[in-house]
C-alpha cells in the first residue's frame, strides 16, 4: 500500500493516476483480508467475533478521523504532523511485540486448538 503513490513521481497524467488508485486498492485487499484472519487466528475461539469487531473498529475510525485531524495539524504546524503520525505507529507496533512476548510461544504452523476433554465421572 505504501508503494501506492509511487507512480505519481515519474509525473501526472492519466495513466499514473489510474496506477495509483489501482495500486493500494490492491495492497489493501490483500493486507485487510489477511490481518482480519490474523486477528481472528489470535482470539481464543468463544471471542474471535470481538476481537474482528475491535479491529474492523479500530482500522475504519483510523481511517475518519486522520483526515481532519491530520489536516488541523498541518494547518496549524505542519512540521508535527509526521511525527504525531510516528510515535502512535511505534506504540502499536511496541504494544504488538509486547503481547507476542506476554502469550508465550507462538503455535504451531497448521495447528487446531482442541479444547481439554472434562474427566467424566464414574
Amino acid at each position: 500500500m505504501g508503494l501506492g503513490y509511487a507512480p505519481l513521481i515519474p509525473g501526472a497524467g492519466a495513466l499514473f493516476a489510474i496506477t495509483m488508485m489501482a495500486s493500494p486498492a490492491m495492497g489493501e485487499i490483500l493486507h485487510k483480508t489477511t490481518a482480519t484472519a490474523y486477528v481472528g487466528d489470535q482470539a481464543p475461539a468463544r471471542a474471535q467475533g470481538r476481537f474482528q469487531s475491535l479491529y474492523a473498529g479500530a482500522s475504519t475510525s483510523g481511517q475518519v478521523l486522520a483526515p481532519p485531524l491530520g489536516g488541523a495539524l498541518c494547518a496549524h504546524a505542519p512540521g508535527l504532523l509526521r511525527p504525531a503520525c510516528a510515535v502512535p505507529a511505534c506504540a502499536a507496533g511496541a504494544a504488538v511485540l509486547a503481547v507476542r512476548r506476554l502469550r508465550g510461544p507462538a503455535r504451531e504452523e497448521g495447528a487446531v486448538a482442541v479444547p481439554e476433554r472434562q474427566a467424566q465421572p464414574g
